[in-house]
């Protein structure tokens, strides 16, 4: 992690280490986090591994072995602490967990508890993200997060591996930054209206954002239930989501804007009941 230059992994505020540390206070949380398929390398299992070897796609270049984190966590652990941090928030990669429907991997499971043994040695909080952007190319194929049926397929996912993981888990996500879909076309990272109607592929891919969003929210309501019982007694408590502050104006893009602004914190703000 120190190591490279991952997008999205940096390390988050100032090295605390030599003679001006100042001890963390007890409840203060200070510490990295990164995403399995930003660090890890050889995450060809998934949805993004996919689309960063097609043309037409945000991605400029394949992600390839990272920085070699699957292999190297214990030495970026170590890292970490000698910076003097006191937590490390890291993400299940569902697609290594389930490479098959129903199909999961007691090898990569225990890999990932082996990694949360390695947080406890090193000092470190372990926060566990359930899903970070990237999902598996079986689901993918049968319409991703589109489909009404995958907040189902998720759910079944985390109880499986939070059944495995939870009593060596601190604190718990299942979804980062759902609103950050608005946030990315809003800034210009995603395509522009404009040119998502020229395309084909992309309007198809525009019309699952829409709908996206009540699958997303589904999925976290049916996942935090069976991740905080399946969690019951470990340090865990209860299960959370990440959501990605920050403004987005309405000068150009009124929908984005509504979305982001308010619509996009539903899921984090207001009491909601799955629809059967």
């Amino acid at each position: 992690m120190v190591r490279g230059c991952i997008p999205g992994a940096g390390l988050i505020g100032k090295p605390l280490g030599g003679r001006h540390n100042n001890e963390i206070p007890g409840r203060v949380s200070l510490g990295h986090g990164d995403a399995a398929h930003q660090v890890e390398g050889g995450n060809f299992n998934c949805d993004s591994w996919l689309l960063e070897h097609l043309d037409g796609t945000i991605y400029t270049e394949p992600s390839g072995d990272a920085c070699d984190h699957y292999h190297r966590y214990a030495d970026d652990m170590a890292l970490l602490a000698a910076l003097g941090f006191n937590a490390y928030r890291f993400s299940i990669e569902w697609a290594r967990i389930e490479p098959a429907p129903g199909e999961f991997s007691l090898a990569q499971l225990e890999h990932y508890r082996r990694m949360l043994a390695a947080c406890q040695q090193h000092g470190l909080k372990a926060m566990v993200m359930l899903h970070h952007f990237t999902s598996p190319r079986w689901l993918a194929a049968r319409g991703g997060w589109e489909s009404r049926e995958t907040a189902r397929l998720f759910a079944r996912y985390c109880e499986r591996t939070v059944g495995h993981l939870g009593n060596l888990v601190d604190a718990a996500c299942t979804i980062n930054e759902l609103n950050l879909g608005a946030y990315l076309h809003q800034t210009g990272i995603l395509h522009r209206d404009e040119a998502i109607l020229r395309s084909p592929l992309r309007a198809a891919a525009a019309r699952a954002g829409r709908r996206a969003e009540n699958v997303f929210e589904l999925s976290v309501l049916r996942a935090q239930p069976i991740a905080r019982r399946a969690a019951e007694g470990s340090p865990a408590g209860r299960p959370g989501v990440a959501r990605r502050p920050g403004h987005i104006p309405a000068r150009d893009d009124a929908r984005a804007a509504r979305y982001a602004g308010g619509g996009g914190r539903r899921a984090f703000s207001r009491p909601r009941t799955p629809r059967r």
